[in-house]
């Protein structure tokens, strides 16, 4: 599966006074080998973590690449192998009901789903009284948006007891209709 996330092993080369090229160019180059043709992102706050963990970890590394809608970015470096472990998670935000599911990104296996109500029910059972507390009034609109995040992570909560590995996620879509990602946005 190719989605908004990946998460691949890469085995790298142990610098030598012949080979003294920088750590970021190591892995720069070892995801292009590895089928990475777009551009590739290294914040700092990843390259302040290089050292030394690379020492530590012999050079045998995973990476956490997460599509940014223009590149990839680089979000987590790991110890080893842990490629097998990718997860995302498939959020339906309807204005009764929020449904959360956690997927294996390698296989694109449904690992767990919950759901709960949408908190936004307290300020009206139908969109339209939702609409009309929070027109005119950023304050009512951030807190339907609080609400909405809420529920986003009652149901988060709920995975984590029976799947633990929910909270390592590397990429999350939600899907709704205008109104309910209007409110999740503010």
């Amino acid at each position: 599966m190719r989605g908004l996330s990946r998460k691949l092993y890469l085995d790298l080369s142990v610098p030598t006074e012949e080979d003294q090229r920088s750590d970021q160019q190591r892995i720069l180059e070892a995801l292009s080998a590895e089928g990475v043709k777009e551009e590739v992102h290294i914040p700092v706050r990843m390259l302040r973590q290089l050292y030394p963990l690379l020492d530590r970890a012999g050079w045998k590394i995973t990476v956490s690449l997460s599509w940014n809608g223009e590149k990839w970015e680089l979000v987590d470096i790991e110890s080893g192998d842990t490629a097998r472990q990718h997860y995302g998670l498939a959020v339906d935000l309807g204005s009764t009901t929020v449904v959360v599911r956690l997927l294996d990104c390698n296989s694109g296996e449904i690992l767990g789903e919950e759901s709960c109500f949408n908190k936004q029910i307290q300020w009206g059972t139908d969109i339209l009284s939702r609409i009309f507390f929070c027109k005119d009034d950023r304050k009512k609109l951030e807190e339907i948006r609080l609400a909405t995040v809420e529920s986003i992570i009652e149901c988060m909560d709920k995975l984590d007891v029976k799947h633990p590995v929910s909270r390592k996620c590397l990429s999350m879509v939600v899907a709704g209709n205008t109104t309910m990602i209007h409110f999740l946005l503010g």
